[in-house]
């Protein structure tokens, strides 16, 4: 399982009450905000910070955000004073060019962990073109810590349902899966630390020179038990005085902390070790998460090694392995026969009304109206049309 690509307006809300992080947020601005400062936000979402950027006396906020969610800052605009100072920009970030450099960079980007989408590129790119020299980032600094943890009710969403009896059924085959995956823990568990955290390695938002992270981590286990995963999480440096922690021993967070299993529970003992090597490489459009897990005991021996990744975390189709190859032969599809001709007719300028027609003279047994054609031509459009 891994973390939804997106938020809810629910989400937003969320993060707005959140105590913790959004506090540490609200300090910050309110330390470094004057009324000379001007801002950016990146990942605006529904506008919470551009909105008190501008209570906290800002001269101008550029508020930018790709998903609709951005509506729902500018009608929230209409009641606050002063929020005319918002320029608001939907897209991404990477893509657009503002008219002055700012003052501040604010972006909340996390997600359980800070590797969310491309969002290092984007902050990292927002400090190169957007920043002035000198000027502010926030977050400035995530720490990634990670800790090995006796967790059952985590891992029983492995072993009940991937079991060899399941109302009779052998589901074993699809344990593998699950154990190459991660999951966001929910903030109401309780978790027992089986040794002292460490730190996996660190994010400088100012002087991000790779969206990719290597960590290694040696611990000695300071209790007996059972091992099921490690608990990974970040310490999030807002401002001076200003930083919160998705941590699992601390009053959760809208972001929950990651777990990550072990391919298979180890039981541990006080004295001995378990090294934990991690990586997480941006390929693509998605992070690829690596982890090896190696546990030790006082001699030295090894007792216990696997290695895990979420590139075995999905089955991949047939389909999608044949499409690998350069000499695959594709069939387009009826869906892409009508994207094919709404495509051609836009590029020649014509109206959506006048490629309904079309698609209705060329392809009738496709529609059974107009309404219903206009209704494809408007959908194949939004995908594709400039912003």
């Amino acid at each position: 399982m891994h973390n939804l690509d997106g938020y809810s307006i629910k989400d937003y809300g969320e993060m707005v009450t959140d105590p913790v992080r959004t506090r540490a947020f609200v300090t910050a601005l309110t330390q470094a905000i004057t009324p000379d400062s001007v801002i950016l936000e990146i990942g605006t979402g529904t506008g919470f910070f551009a909105l008190l950027a501008c209570k906290l006396g800002a001269k101008k906020v550029y508020a930018v955000e790709p998903d609709n969610a951005i509506e729902v800052g500018k009608l929230c605009a209409r009641d606050n004073p002063d929020t005319d100072k918002i320029t608001w920009i939907q897209g991404l970030s990477t893509e657009i060019t503002l008219p002055e450099k700012v003052d501040i960079v604010i972006g909340d980007l996390h997600g359980t962990l800070p590797f969310y989408n491309f969002n290092l590129l984007s902050m990292r790119d927002a400090v190169a073109r957007h920043l002035k020299p000198g000027g502010m980032i926030l977050p400035s600094r995530d720490k990634l810590h990670a800790a090995p943890i006796e967790s059952p009710e985590d891992y029983t969403t492995i072993d009940q349902p991937w079991a060899q009896d399941v109302y009779g059924l052998d589901l074993r085959a699809g344990r593998r899966f699950l154990v190459n995956s991660w999951w966001r823990r929910p903030v109401t568990k309780t978790v027992k630390f089986l040794s002292v955290a460490q730190c996996l390695g660190e994010i400088d938002y100012a002087n991000i020179t790779s969206p990719n992270l290597d960590g290694e981590c040696d611990w000695p286990i300071t209790s007996d038990g059972v091992v099921h995963g490690l608990s990974l999480w970040f310490d999030s440096d807002i401002g001076p005085h200003a930083s919160y922690s998705n941590a699992p021993d601390l009053p959760g967070l809208v972001y929950g902390n990651a777990f990550f299993p072990l391919e298979t529970p180890v039981r541990v003992k006080s004295g001995e070790r378990l090294v934990f090597k991690f990586s997480a490489k941006l390929i693509g459009e998605e992070y690829v998460y690596t982890w090896t897990s190696e546990h030790i005991d006082e001699t030295g021996k090894t007792l216990a090694r696997f290695m895990q990744s979420t590139f075995h975390g999905r089955p991949i189709s047939r389909k999608k392995l044949e499409f690998a190859s350069p000499d695959f032969m594709p069939v387009i599809s009826d869906e892409g026969i009508l994207a094919l001709h709404v495509l051609q007719a836009a590029s020649e300028k014509a109206s959506v009304g006048e490629i309904a027609d079309r698609l209705m003279s060329k392809l009738p047994a496709h529609f059974n109206d107009r309404e219903q054609a206009l209704a494809a031509v408007q959908k194949i459009l939004q995908k594709y049309q400039t912003k």
